[in-house]
């Protein structure tokens, strides 16, 4: 007995009974017209360039979120240095303000990678230019907050001249120029 699935090489190959392959469909045609063919290249390349589209946003999004994720963690750190004046407690500061700026100053090609246009040939639609403004203000908004934070936190360890005590140096002295009846005067 034999099976669908075995071979016998004892009898002619021609008369095996040949089955067709997993998948095949008969009576396809072979070959579709060039027309269209085409269009549903350009249609498939359309897609794919919306759906790129779409993941390039969503990544933009994450990057522009990061530092208000990160942000957490930042201030647990600040919170767990206290607020006394340490090396480790003036880098994290330092740090955290240092961070900001940089990243402020580096908003554009922070998004650079997703602004390059990676169409499939074909594509009839251009996204040679994707708006990311959006994600760019939230980034501008995290690292502000960040920025906001470490300006905080060096004010309440006492690394920025707010109060008027820090200032004292510049004050001007008061002479005196009148006497109240009754006053001493210095023996000197």
């Amino acid at each position: 007995m034999t099976s669908d699935w075995s071979l016998n090489y004892l009898n002619n190959a021609a008369e095996q009974a040949k089955s067709d392959p997993p998948g095949y469909i008969p009576n396809q045609p072979l070959r579709k017209s060039r027309r269209n063919n085409t269009l549903e290249q350009t249609h498939e390349a359309n897609k794919k360039s919306l759906e790129l589209s779409a993941i390039k946003h969503n990544k933009a999004w994450e990057t522009a979120i990061a530092p208000g994720k990160a942000m957490f963690t930042t201030a647990f750190m600040m919170y767990m240095s206290g607020s006394s004046i340490q090396i480790f407690s003036i880098s994290i500061v330092f740090m955290t303000i240092w961070n900001a700026l940089k990243s402020l100053t580096k908003i554009n090609t922070t998004f650079k990678p997703f602004q390059i246009s990676n169409a499939p040939p074909g594509a009839t639609l251009t996204h040679a230019e994707l708006d990311f403004t959006p994600q760019k203000l939230a980034f501008v908004a995290c690292q502000v907050a960040a920025l906001a934070l470490g300006l905080y936190k060096a004010d309440t360890m006492g690394l920025l001249p707010s109060r008027p005590s820090d200032w004292i140096e510049f004050w001007r002295s008061d002479i005196l120029t009148t006497f109240t009846p009754g006053s001493v005067h210095p023996l000197y």
